[in-house]
């Protein structure tokens, strides 16, 4: 008895699951890149460094999948934070200077919220 690969059918050919899953990684990694280069302009815009990510493990070997965080600190004192990959780091942040980890461990809203006031000042942001 032969299996044949799961497919989903698109209205003009089938997809197997194998191809599903290729097109979704591809349009995670783009949207990661795009992440990337925007985090990028904000280094430029504010001062910004990298730190290891301290007691935080997300594999079951108990390795960090993302085991950097790059934070920017803006006005009024306050850090915001992206956690990225060893790929990330080196493709995107290697030029950044490395630093003790002082990201405050905000959750994903109060960065939003500290965003959200970034988006008041007028260019350009550099002080």
């Amino acid at each position: 008895m032969t299996t044949r690969p799961h497919t989903l059918s698109t209205g003009r050919r089938k997809v197997s699951t194998t191809e599903q899953r290729d097109r979704a990684r591809a349009t995670r990694n783009n949207m990661i890149d795009e992440r990337n280069m925007l985090l990028r302009l904000l280094c430029a815009q504010f001062p910004a460094h990298l730190a290891e990510v301290a007691n935080l493990t997300s594999r079951r070997d108990g390795t960090q999948l993302l085991p950097y965080v790059v934070c920017l600190h803006i006005r009024g004192g306050h850090k915001l934070a992206w956690k990225i990959s060893e790929e990330d780091r080196a493709q995107w942040f290697a030029d950044l200077p490395e630093r003790a980890d002082d990201w405050e461990y905000h959750t994903h809203d109060t960065k939003l919220e500290l965003l959200a006031d970034l988006i008041t000042l007028t260019p350009p942001l550099k002080w």
